[in-house]
């Protein structure tokens, strides 16, 4: 027979037990599944099939991230023209291993071989140009800075579009090859136009090829949409603290039954059925242990989200007053929640 500190020791245990168990087991498989995919991978390089080989090393190392796995990455987007990806993934093997590991000099091998088959694009803006003007390059912004400047790219047809205050946009289109050096000389559409784009061929001559075009922003982008998922995990987070909190309190009036119950913890020692009612405590415990966790964390989220999203033209800066309080009844419990946005 146990008395009830024992029993109140048994409900802590078996949630402590029962979420290791769960955290080992889940990471098991991760490690298990990363290196099938490993194997996966390394079956498809050696066929030279490296279009399936390049993402089966990534899915294993986003799962069970490894030097090794990153510096097989390295040279498989080697293999198939990936030189920005190629470069990328040999150099955090690089970073990190120490200096005297043998792949080190492997990875550094390899990095010479790529970066010496890089082309190199110079962007120059035209003395037309006027103040303000950006260049976007495959959809990412150039700075200033590299303006002018030899910069590596990627083989294949580069994509830059050209802005500026008042001004049309303005796309170009150049293709160079693996070693090859070329130069652009850019500038946005004219000014005052409607908001529609120009296209020009690039610096060696061929058809344009996509087209862009200017105008305000919708309002509906990247800001209200980090505001909507605040939202959204705000409420899951209530969600799994409520869940969390119900399952609490049954757990606590589980105990309590056999506790004050004279016929299954008489004298302050548990009966079988004493014992089988702590039991039940446990596994109420260990779920609301879970929801818990996991709804304050989403709620965090949310929270940072919603408060950091900074507000549009459109859309007023909005204060948020969120009350949260737990509600204990007679055999359930919950929560109150009240607040505005």
């Amino acid at each position: 027979m146990r008395d009830m500190s024992s029993c109140h020791l048994a409900v802590f245990t078996a949630a402590a037990v029962a979420v290791l168990a769960f955290t080992s087991t889940a990471w098991a498989e991760r490690e298990s599944e990363a290196e099938k995919r490993f194997r996966e991978g390394r079956s498809a390089f050696e066929s030279k099939d490296f279009a399936t080989a390049c993402p089966k090393f990534v899915q294993s190392q986003k799962l069970d991230p490894q030097p090794g796995t990153l510096l097989n990455l390295g040279i498989c987007e080697e293999r198939r023209g990936n030189l920005v990806a190629a470069t990328d993934a040999l150099r955090k093997v690089t970073e990190q291993l120490p200096a005297n590991d043998e792949r080190v000099a492997i990875a550094r091998e390899h990095l010479i071989a790529v970066e010496a088959r890089f082309p190199r694009l110079t962007v120059k803006l035209s003395p037309n140009a006027p103040a303000g003007t950006r260049v976007a390059r495959d959809g990412v912004e150039m700075p200033s800075a590299a303006f002018g400047q030899a910069q590596p790219v990627e083989p294949g047809e580069r994509v830059l579009v050209v802005t500026a205050p008042g001004h049309a946009a303005q796309t170009f289109s150049v293709k160079l090859d693996e070693n090859q050096e070329k130069e652009l000389v850019v500038e946005p559409g004219p000014g005052e136009g409607p908001a529609s784009t120009t296209t020009r061929p690039g610096g060696d001559g061929s058809a344009a090829g996509m087209g862009a075009s200017s105008g305000p922003t919708s309002s509906g982008g990247p800001r209200s949409s980090s505001r909507t998922l605040g939202y959204v995990l705000g409420g899951a987070g209530l969600v799994g603290i409520g869940v969390g909190t119900v399952f609490g309190m049954m757990t606590l009036g589980d105990v309590s039954d056999a506790k004050d119950d004279p016929e299954l913890c008489p004298n302050k020692v548990c009966s079988e059925a004493g014992r089988d009612k702590v039991d039940s405590a446990a596994t109420k415990g260990w779920v609301s242990t879970i929801a818990l966790g996991a709804g304050a964390a989403a709620l965090g989220v949310g929270l940072v989200l919603v408060l950091t999203s900074p507000s549009t033209a459109e859309e007023p800066t909005r204060t948020g007053v969120l009350h949260v309080a737990p509600l204990v009844g007679a055999t359930a419990g919950g929560l109150a929640v009240d607040g505005r946005f």
